[in-house]
């Protein structure tokens, strides 16, 4: 195991291959594009530190996320498999900082089929089971329980009760309008359970916060979970 870095993929290879896939130090402030809707994608991202958000963008400027990453992931995975010009945004919510290869280096040690290309199969598949999940509890519950879980998600990956989201964010993040997240907000806070001002979230009761959500969060924290106890690092 690699003590050298944070991002749960870089720490589980080999020096070998990172020294192979050639990395670049980077800061990633907020609103940073990682990955823009039909553009070719030129690299891979391994995030250290901070939050990003994959959303799918229509038309009329309404954005719905469908996942987060933290510190598990590795951003434009899905470039190895075929996908050169994505259809989804992937953008920083929470400045971090982190690395990146590019997708001709990256694909190169892919290609070996050893340990980062597990890796990489592994990822694809929780990030697949964390969007059908979400695009299901988006569907069936409420505003208040899908915000509950999406705070503890985000203090999951941050390792903070501290998260610094705008009421905006939080809509687009949950698909829903800026007032139900007001209400929603409003509602939690009453109960003791946050401190919301000004685009600061303290989270005052995480144990209370994961009875208010919805069964999704531990069905995504277990799930993950599982792939820290194979030795892969994807606990949230």
């Amino acid at each position: 195991m690699n003590s050298a870095y944070k991002n749960n993929v870089l720490r589980l290879l080999s020096p070998q291959s990172i020294e192979r896939l050639h990395l670049h130090a980077m800061e990633l402030p907020a609103d940073f594009v990682l990955q823009t809707p039909g553009e070719e994608i030129q690299h891979i991202y391994f995030i250290e530190s901070g939050l990003g958000s994959m959303a799918t963008l229509f038309n009329d400027g309404h954005r719905v996320e469908a996942g987060i990453f933290g510190y598990e992931s590795v951003i434009s995975v899905s470039a190895f498999m075929g996908t050169r010009r994505p259809l989804n945004e992937i953008s920083m919510e929470l400045a971090g900082y982190g690395y990146r290869s590019t997708l001709k280096v990256a694909e190169k040690e892919y290609r070996l089929f050893d340990r980062f290309h597990e890796l990489c199969l592994r990822y694809v598949q929780a990030q697949l089971m964390q969007a059908t999940q979400t695009g299901a509890c988006n569907a069936t519950h409420t505003v208040e329980q899908r915000m509950a879980r999406c705070l503890l998600l985000c203090r999951d990956r941050i390792d903070s009760d501290i998260i610094h989201l705008t009421h905006e964010t939080l809509a687009l993040t949950l698909g829903t309008r800026r007032t139900s997240v007001t209400l929603a907000a409003g509602v939690l806070q009453d109960l003791g359970l946050i401190d919301y001002s000004r685009g600061k979230i303290e989270l005052l009761d995480p144990a209370g916060l994961e009875r208010a959500a919805c069964e999704c969060y531990l069905v995504l924290r277990q799930h993950l979970h599982k792939y820290h106890e194979v030795e892969t690092g994807f606990a949230v």
